[in-house]
């Protein structure tokens, strides 16, 4: 690809995340006022922006030798849905199913893009479909949590998550499962360690009023793509 297709790569990237983020902010702007929660400051505005673009664009590079240059379209769109989701789940313990929708359709446009560009469809949907199913297995795992323990682990809005995060992953969501868990469990000990200082007691979180869960699978999926993806 000569540089004039990579600069209009790079332009549409950057018009596809200003219009997702447009849609999105809306969205976090409606929860927090729903839940009379205080406005981002412009400081943490315009800096989650930054590096959300920045993770994009390393996420593309590193997936570059192995997928059309084309996909950071979808990228830009998902990037753009994982910042708000990131800042409304932990702000509200919530993730939108405006989001989740939105999300979706970057996950099917960075499907077409493949196949479009040559990819087979057998193998696509294979991986794909080995990702999904563990998805469907985390679902029935959490429900059979839930009739046991009578309190949440995964929630809904996190297996919407991971579904369709899994048609961007495919066969390595077991990667970001993993480290998803291994993250929301360091979270779990600092969270932990934090409120034993503070009632001088060991006080261990549980059910919703632990932490967001769907962080952890964003920096799970970053980290992955970004460091063992490429």
């Amino acid at each position: 690809m000569n540089p004039s297709d990579h600069l209009l790569l790079y332009v549409l990237s950057l018009v596809s995340y200003a219009l997702s983020s447009s849609l999105c902010n809306k969205v976090d702007r409606h929860y927090r006022a729903m839940l009379s929660l205080g406005t981002l400051t412009k400081t943490t505005f315009w800096a989650s922006h930054v590096v959300t673009m920045s993770l994009v664009f390393l996420f593309w590079n590193a997936s570059m030798a192995r997928l059309p240059d084309e996909v950071i379209i979808s990228y830009s769109i998902a990037g753009a849905v994982l910042r708000s989701i990131w800042i409304i789940d932990r702000a509200c313990l919530l993730i939108p199913d405006r989001l989740q929708l939105l999300g979706l359709l970057s996950a099917l446009s960075f499907l077409g893009i493949q196949l479009y560009f040559g990819a087979h469809w057998d193998e696509a949907f294979l991986e794909i479909g080995f990702a999904i199913g563990q998805v469907a297995l985390l679902w029935l795992l959490s429900i059979a949590y839930f009739k046991v323990r009578k309190t949440i682990g995964f929630g809904l809005g996190d297996i919407k998550l991971l579904g369709w995060i899994a048609i961007f992953a495919g066969q390595r969501l077991t990667y970001v499962i993993v480290g998803a868990i291994g993250l929301g469990i360091l979270t779990l000990a600092v969270v932990s360690i934090k409120n034993s200082i503070q009632n001088r007691r060991l006080t261990i979180p549980s059910g919703t009023d632990a932490f967001a869960f769907g962080p952890q699978i964003i920096a799970a999926l970053v980290i992955d793509g970004i460091l063992f993806n490429g």
